[in-house]
């Protein structure tokens, strides 16, 4: 194999949001890693207010994101849609449950992001459909952030499978959501700029991770009585 086919001397700079990071990134660059052994990857943890001058100013080739970019700059191209699910403390009363409805979060204290967010916009969709205004309890900008709270039996949520998509996460149950709810992420890039191949290798890896964990049918067990 080639040094340029190993990826000896070449570096691939891309973006993520947390959320995506958190599982999802790990997977992909798994295979990337494989593909191209000598290639030196440098991941970077981005909000979404930041992703314009990362792409702008060629920081980085290509952003996974939770949200379209709305700049005409910029170009966001729907990868995969994803089901945003309930996250329960382990022991708590709606563990008992196959499914959760957003009316059974309400009843308890409420762990979310500012719908002034787009992330968090997305998450309280599913409870403005049901006629339902959340009121948090506590709010955290990330969803590791939200995650941590409510394992440590601060309250409950609801998140994006993604965020959540490890075999295992003691302290945490996850059960689905009786309502219909979607997230989409994107992949952004800045508007004309080629891809390198190894960027689109990328593309194709984050795709099939994402797809791979909205195949997911079961979650965690149902708690014992």
């Amino acid at each position: 194999m080639s040094s340029v086919q190993k990826g000896q001397n070449f570096a691939l700079s891309f973006a993520s949001a947390p959320s995506i990071a958190q599982f999802i990134a790990a997977r992909a660059i798994r295979s990337i890693r494989a593909r191209f052994p000598d290639l030196m990857i440098d991941l970077d943890i981005l909000k979404i207010e930041e992703t314009l001058d990362y792409l702008l100013l060629e920081r980085g080739e290509v952003v996974f994101m939770s949200s379209p970019v709305e700049n005409s700059a910029l170009e966001s191209t729907a990868l995969v849609k994803g089901r945003i699910v309930a996250i329960l403390p382990e022991g708590h009363e709606l563990a008992a449950k196959d499914r959760v409805s957003v009316h059974d979060l309400m009843r308890f204290p409420f762990i979310g992001v500012d719908p002034d967010d787009p992330y968090g916009d997305t998450l309280a969709r599913p409870f403005r459909d049901a006629g339902l205004t959340p009121h948090h309890a506590i709010r955290g900008r990330f969803a590791q952030t939200m995650v941590s709270l409510v394992r440590h039996g601060l309250g409950v949520a609801a998140i994006d499978e993604f965020s959540v998509a490890e075999v295992y996460m003691p302290g945490l149950v996850r059960r689905p959501l009786l309502e219909t709810a979607e997230i989409t992420v994107y992949v952004v890039q800045k508007r004309g700029r080629h891809l390198s191949s190894f960027a689109e290798f990328t593309i194709d890896r984050f795709r099939h991770e994402l797809t791979e964990a909205t195949l997911r049918s079961q979650w965690d067990p149902p708690a014992r009585t």
